[in-house]
């Protein structure tokens, strides 16, 4: 076999061939594509149907109008439209992963991804909803309030990333310092307030 025969073949070999391979499996190719594409329609509609729904929902509690009034709420995010928006997301995303998952098994663990990091942000949304709840039974405002919330938000952080699998150790260390070191303030605190309400009797002990 001359050059010009070995050459040809090796064109062949790289590029026709798959091209054929690619054009003899095109029937396959469009159904998985028409099987996608019906996927995405069924999770569109659903979102829509499903966000309708929602909207009717957060109307009737007025958590919107809620929210407006007491700005601060939350740490100033629109829970209203944040939850809208992870709703529909989640459900697009499950049924376009789901319209992969039909034709190709192996993706499966993607809907454990999507969970995962659903998960998370729910456990994060839950830090935000307590820290808020309980600044408001204990009518904790201001500085204060920040502090707590923001503890509260911290500690489901922590929680959060370690559902992920992450690494957390660093800030669970970081909050234990931070704790320890609030303790031993408050307990510095305290003691000069009772060292100053009995300074004359503790003068007195020590004459």
């Amino acid at each position: 076999m001359d050059f010009i025969s070995q050459l040809l073949l090796k064109i062949y070999q790289l590029i026709g061939e798959p091209i054929l391979g690619y054009i003899s499996n095109i029937q396959d190719y469009t159904t998985y594509f028409i099987i996608f594409i019906i996927f995405a329609t069924i999770g569109y509609i659903i979102a829509k149907v499903s966000i309708f729904i929602l909207r009717i929902i957060f109307n009737y509690t007025k958590l919107n109008q809620i929210q407006k009034k007491n700005p601060e709420l939350f740490y100033g995010i629109n829970i209203y439209n944040l939850i809208l928006s992870l709703v529909k997301y989640y459900i697009l995303l499950y049924f376009l992963i789901l319209g992969v998952v039909v034709d190709f098994p192996y993706y499966s663990y993607l809907f454990y991804i999507l969970n995962l990091v659903y998960t998370a942000i729910i456990i994060l949304f839950a830090g935000i909803v307590i820290g808020d709840v309980i600044a408001y039974l204990f009518n904790i405002k201001n500085n204060v309030a920040k502090i707590v919330k923001g503890t509260i938000l911290y500690l489901f952080l922590i929680i959060a990333l370690s559902y992920l699998g992450l690494n957390s150790t660093v800030l669970v260390q970081t909050l234990y310092y931070l704790l320890l070191s609030a303790a031993i303030s408050f307990g510095i605190m305290i003691g000069v307030i009772i060292a100053l309400e009995y300074k004359d009797e503790i003068i007195k002990i020590i004459k």
